[in-house]
């Protein structure tokens, strides 16, 4: 394949207090057609994350709603979870990757070289998540709706990473206003340090109810809001890949994730000038081989050729 195939962040976690490292999981996942695989995330400090129902899947209508908060074991355990990950997927000759989230700026920075440091080939720096809440009921601010916020985050990577070490970033599906001062951000971060744009996270702030009329999530003493993922996320992915792509230095790849359930909708997000596809909800449902079934959909339209080294052989 001429593009990078993976799962998103988040669809691979561990939870504190995690015993259990997947071992099984991340073999299975590892030998799928995926090119690389993305743990996480990764925080300073351990964490429990929301608790409650945090995550909902919609069958008919195939949209994801999910507020997890961030479930992590923490920096000192997760290094040892990376070793082990590094050692499996390589075994198979895929990448992994690392999604951190921080806090501060400082965080990010300390999280993105510790990842490196463990043997992670790539860094993803989670700009986007919205289900975060303090202990007084409001929710933390999602970097990638505050550019100068984004603006220090790569500024302090840059200097704790140093010349030659560059990261992903994963973005919210933002305003088009704002994702223009992102680009800008990006195209002028120090040393080029921005390899990717992941785009897009999910939409933040959403209620919708389930099947049987409940409202999707009740967690943390009520709250029903939660991230938006799963098809209506695609449109969303479409616009913010096409703008980012029209705006970035070529230098800059687009890894395109959102909506992504069949060939067609991995075709649309290629057309739009993505260099990889990442795929969170149907991961989520189907398992690994949710990957085969994509890239066989995708090798038989005639027009996904030119992504192929080798037409319908070339994965």
């Amino acid at each position: 394949m001429k593009f990078t195939l993976g799962n998103a962040a988040g669809t691979v976690s561990w939870p504190a207090g995690t015993t259990n490292l997947r071992l099984e999981e991340m073999e299975r996942l590892a030998r799928s057609v995926v090119t690389h695989i993305t743990i996480g995330p990764m925080t300073v400090l351990p964490r429990e994350g929301n608790s409650g129902e945090t995550y909902y899947y919609h069958p008919r209508s195939r949209w994801s709603l999910n507020s997890r908060g961030l479930p992590s074991l923490g920096m000192k355990t997760f290094v040892e979870v990376i070793r082990t990950c590094a050692a499996i997927v390589r075994g198979y000759g895929k990448q992994l990757r690392v999604t951190v989230a921080g806090f501060e700026p400082d965080e990010y920075a300390f999280l993105a070289e510790t990842a490196f440091k463990a043997g992670a080939d790539a860094a993803e720096l989670n700009l986007g998540c919205p289900n975060v809440w303090g202990e007084d009921g409001t929710q933390k601010p999602i970097p990638s709706y505050h550019p100068p916020l984004v603006r220090e985050i790569l500024r302090r990577t840059a200097i704790q990473l140093g010349p030659g070490r560059r990261v992903d970033v994963k973005i919210s599906p933002v305003p088009n206003a704002v994702l223009n001062l992102l680009a800008t951000e990006f195209d002028n971060a120090p040393q080029h340090i921005v390899e990717n744009v992941v785009a897009v996270n999910t939409l933040p702030n959403r209620d919708l109810p389930r099947e049987d009329g409940r409202h999707a999530l009740n967690h943390s003493g009520g709250n029903h809001l939660g991230g938006l993922a799963g098809a209506p996320l695609k449109e969303e992915a479409l616009r913010v890949a096409k703008q980012l792509r029209a705006m970035l230095t070529p230098s800059i790849g687009v890894i395109g994730v959102g909506g992504i359930f069949t060939g067609r909708d991995a075709l649309e997000l290629l057309k739009a000038g993505v260099c990889g596809l990442q795929v969170g909800t149907a991961f989520l449902e189907a398992g690994p081989r949710v990957f085969s079934h994509i890239v066989e959909e995708l090798s038989d339209l005639p027009e996904a050729e030119p992504y192929f080294d080798t037409c319908k052989d070339g994965y």
